[in-house]
Parts: C-alpha cells; sequence; structure tokens
C-alpha cells in the first residue's frame, strides 16, 4: 500500500511509475521484434503484414487521431463544467459516431483493399499484391477494435486511473509473446494476426470492465447528436490538418520505399523500432499525466504553475532519453547485432539497418522535445499555432523526401524526419508560452549541449576500445561499458550544471542524500 501511494503522491512519481510500467511493456514489444527477425526476418510476406498494419493505423489517424489526440483536454473541461450524468452523454455519443464512421469505412476497406494496396505499394509485384489484399481483409476489423480501446482508456486516465490500462496491456503483449512462439513455426506471418486479434478483443474487454467497477460506466448506444458530439469534434478540427499532411507523408513513404529492393520496408520499420519503441513509452507518459494537468492549470488560470509543470517533465524526460539516444548513435551497430541477428534474419541487413537507426536515435531525444511542448499548446487551445508549424514542417518533409529518395536511398526518410522533428519542436519551444520564452530557450539549448558533450566523450572512448572486443560476448562488454560511462558522465554533467533533478541523484548515490 506505502508503495501504490508513493505513485500516486506526484504528477511526476505517476509519471514514474507509467514510466516503469511502459519501460516493461517496452522490452517486451522488443522481444516481439526479436522473434519477428528470427521467424519472418525481411520476407515480403513480413513486408505485406508491416504495410496491412500502417494502412489500417493510417486509417484511424486520418478519421480519429485529432479526437484521440484532444480527447483527455477536452473530457477534463467538460468534466468541470457540466454533471456526470451529461458527461457520459457526451461520450456516449461521441463513441457511437466513431462505431458508425468506423463500421463504414471498414466496409469500404474490405471491400476495395487493391485500392489501398495500389496506394501504399505501387512497387509492390504482383505477387506480393496478392500478400498484401489478403493482410489488409484480415487486419480490417481492428480499426473498430483499436480506437474504441483508445477512448475508453482515455476516460479512465482522465479519471487519474493511470495504471490499469498499461498493466492490462503489458499481459496482453506478455500473451502475443507466447502465441508468437508456439504459432509462428506453424503458421507463419499469420501467426501476428492471430496474436495480435487475441491481445485487442482481450484489452478492449478489461477496460471497459474496470469502467464500469470503478465508475459504473456502461455504455449506451445514443444517437450522435451535434450538441453532444460539438465539443469534442470543434476543439479537434484544426488538428485534422496536421494529421491529413502527417499521414500523407506515411503513405509517400510507405509508396517510395516498396519500389526498393524487397525488404526494404522490412529493413526501415526493424530501424526505427527501436525509436518508436521509447517514443511510444514517452507519449503514453506525457499525455496520460502532463496534457490533463496543464488543461486543468490553464483553466484555472495558473500560467505559472503551468510553465513550471512542463518545465519539470521536459528535464525528466530528457535526462531520460539523453543516454538511449547516445546508445543508439555511439552503438547502432552492436544492438542492431545483438537484438536482431538470427533465425531467418541475414546478416547483410546489420548495416543498412544501423546507418538507419543513428538517425533515428537523434530523433528520440528531439520527438521528446516535441511531444512535452504540444500539450503546452494543446492546454492553452493554441491549435491553430500548432496546425500552422507541423503543415509547413510536413510540406519541406514530403519535398524532401520525394525529391532526394534516389540520392539517400533509405536514409531520406530518417534525414527529413529528424529534420522535421527539429523545426517543429524548436518553433513549439519559441511559441509556448511568450512570456517565459527566454527561460524556454535556455533550457532547451542546455539539454542540446548536455547532449553534445555525452556524444563527443563516449564516441571517443567507443573509437578507442571498440578493437579489443569480439563475439557476442565482446558485443556485450562493449555495450554494457559504454552505457555505464553514458551514465556516469550525465550524472557529472547533471551536478556540474546544477540542474535541479541532482537533488534526486543525491538521495539515490549520496550518503544520507547530502546536498550539492
Amino acid at each position: 500500500m506505502k508503495l501504490l501511494n508513493f505513485f500516486y503522491s506526484s504528477n511526476r512519481r505517476i509519471s514514474l511509475g507509467l514510466g516503469i510500467i511502459k519501460f516493461l511493456k517496452t522490452i517486451l514489444s522488443l522481444f516481439v521484434v526479436m522473434l519477428s527477425a528470427k521467424f519472418f526476418g525481411t520476407s515480403e510476406e513480413r513486408d505485406a503484414w508491416i504495410l496491412g498494419g500502417v494502412i489500417i493505423s493510417v486509417i484511424i489517424q486520418v478519421l480519429f487521431g485529432p479526437i484521440n489526440e484532444t480527447f483527455r483536454a477536452k473530457y477534463v473541461h467538460l468534466r468541470e463544467e457540466y454533471s456526470k450524468e451529461d458527461l457520459v452523454k457526451y461520450t456516449d455519443a461521441l463513441i457511437t459516431l466513431v462505431l458508425l464512421v468506423a463500421v463504414i469505412f471498414s466496409f469500404f476497406l474490405f471491400f476495395t483493399p487493391n485500392i489501398f494496396a495500389q496506394a501504399f505499394a505501387p512497387g509492390f509485384s504482383k505477387e506480393q499484391q496478392v500478400v498484401l489484399l489478403l493482410m489488409i481483409k484480415f487486419l480490417v476489423p481492428s480499426l473498430l477494435i483499436i480506437e474504441v480501446t483508445d477512448i475508453w482508456s482515455s476516460m479512465l486516465n482522465a479519471y487519474n486511473s493511470f495504471y490499469l490500462p498499461d498493466i492490462f496491456s503489458f499481459f496482453t503483449i506478455l500473451l502475443n509473446v507466447v502465441i508468437l512462439i508456439f504459432l509462428a513455426p506453424i503458421i507463419g506471418i499469420y501467426s501476428l494476426v492471430i496474436s495480435s486479434y487475441i491481445s485487442s478483443i482481450l484489452l478492449l474487454v478489461i477496460v471497459y470492465r474496470q469502467l464500469y467497477l470503478k465508475f459504473a460506466y456502461r455504455f449506451k448506444v445514443l444517437w450522435p447528436k451535434w450538441s453532444l458530439v460539438k465539443p469534442f469534434i470543434l476543439f479537434s478540427v484544426p488538428f485534422y490538418i496536421n494529421y491529413i499532411f502527417s499521414q500523407t507523408d506515411i503513405v509517400i513513404e510507405k509508396a517510395l520505399s516498396s519500389k526498393m529492393s524487397q525488404g526494404s520496408i522490412s529493413i526501415l520499420d526493424y530501424a526505427k523500432k527501436f525509436s518508436d519503441l521509447p517514443i511510444n513509452m514517452l507519449i503514453g507518459v506525457i499525455t496520460t499525466v502532463l496534457t490533463p494537468v496543464l488543461a486543468l492549470a490553464y483553466v484555472k488560470k495558473e500560467i505559472v504553475n503551468m510553465v513550471d509543470e512542463t518545465q519539470r517533465y521536459f528535464r525528466m524526460i530528457s535526462l531520460v532519453i539523453i543516454p538511449l539516444t547516445a546508445v543508439f548513435m555511439i552503438l547502432p551497430h552492436e544492438i542492431v547485432t545483438l537484438v536482431l541477428l538470427r533465425g531467418a534474419f541475414k546478416a547483410e541487413n546489420v548495416e543498412p539497418i544501423s546507418s538507419i537507426l543513428r538517425w533515428y536515435g537523434l530523433g528520440i531525444f528531439i520527438t521528446g522535445i516535441y511531444i512535452v511542448y504540444s500539450q503546452i499548446l494543446i492546454a492553452q487551445k493554441k491549435i491553430h499555432l500548432l496546425t500552422y508549424i507541423i503543415i509547413g514542417a510536413y510540406t519541406l518533409k514530403i519535398i524532401f523526401n520525394v525529391s532526394l529518395f534516389r540520392v539517400f536511398n533509405l536514409l531520406t526518410f530518417p534525414i527529413s524526419w529528424v529534420t522535421t522533428q527539429f523545426i517543429i519542436s524548436s518553433l513549439m519551444v519559441y511559441f509556448g508560452v511568450v512570456e517565459q520564452r527566454q527561460r524556454l530557450i535556455k533550457e532547451l539549448i542546455l539539454f542540446y549541449i548536455i547532449l553534445l558533450l555525452i556524444l563527443g566523450v563516449n564516441y571517443s572512448l567507443y573509437l578507442s576500445i571498440q578493437d579489443y572486443f569480439s563475439g557476442t560476448f565482446g558485443i556485450i562488454i562493449l555495450v554494457f561499458l559504454i552505457c555505464i560511462s553514458i551514465l556516469i558522465f550525465e550524472i557529472i554533467l547533471i551536478f556540474l550544471f546544477k540542474i535541479e533533478e541532482r537533488k534526486f541523484v543525491s538521495k539515490l548515490f549520496l550518503p544520507n542524500g547530502k546536498k550539492n
């Protein structure tokens, strides 16, 4: 009970608890990636599985992404203004609308999958197209399941029930692993489809059951009158332009990569998985806890408190992800070798994935900045400003990809992604809270300096000792030594630059928590 109270005693401790759970989920998800590499390598079947999932994801993001992103903040606003009964009506009407739209698009996707297959994979051969069409049809029902689960999980989060969705999700991923181990050798790539459905349906049922047990919530189909869905729709409308641009970029990226050699989509996906796992962890922690807190602070006109809370999260997130960014930039070849090189995965794919991973590694830190400061704009209802920033950046990204993909090959996509994230995150910091601009920029520059110092010192160390380590055991020792060096140097810099979190570090490492 004391442990539970500790993880509920402050917003940052809630984030710490969520971070631990999401970290465990990330480890399990990484194991799923390892199993995929072992059983499927970079085969055309795995390319089809990836594209099928991307098609479902793009449709969800275009139709419902803005609602998902703004739901928690708007739900908190409405909770302050309306009774519980009225709030349930608003929510049920929105979910009914989501169900109607999802069913309509599911039918369209099921009966016309060739339209989407041609858009996402124009470079696929006829044989590859056949596999992709079948995969799309298999995955169509997941569109509805995923979206409803997202909204119900957001409802739990809005009532400060932060841990349950992720705890249950952890066990569904574990089930996913077990299913893959037993079914992949028998039915191949379709084991991914079966494990995905079992896990997602189970999570949907569990989340709904928790809403019922904790808050006596019972979903009722309620005709989505405009007066009921209007608050959610109008609040999210400006984001639709953002999502259309970002998802168009994904479609173009997949279409271009399908024109490259077989397995290119899987190579790009394996590299991106390493960055996606921690980024998704960050998104889950920040949007679950920080967004409602900032929204409530803004409603109460506590602007200074809102900025203070944002900066605490920025520092905490940065100190966590800077070491990870450094590891992926300094040791990409070693990481890929240890995690992926087994079974059906070919050694010739290690180098291209490593080169791509180095760029995606840099993007982890920059994306962390983007995630934190996008929430402060959302909380202040600066949706139009956010829209202009994202549209401009993604327009440049699309032009870069289309113009230069024949020059940089697969490296085109991570380079353009990192550049776009840098532009967006920098502008978000600049326009976040005008009266606190100097403070925000000063702290951002400080953490860029910390990242550069850590990279410079530890890459020099890596170059000086790498030749002494060979074989799997040697690589493990090398990775361990560099990771320890990165963490020690970061702690030194925390005290050198007198960062506020040094007090927490003192309590962890110094006798009796002496202050510095």
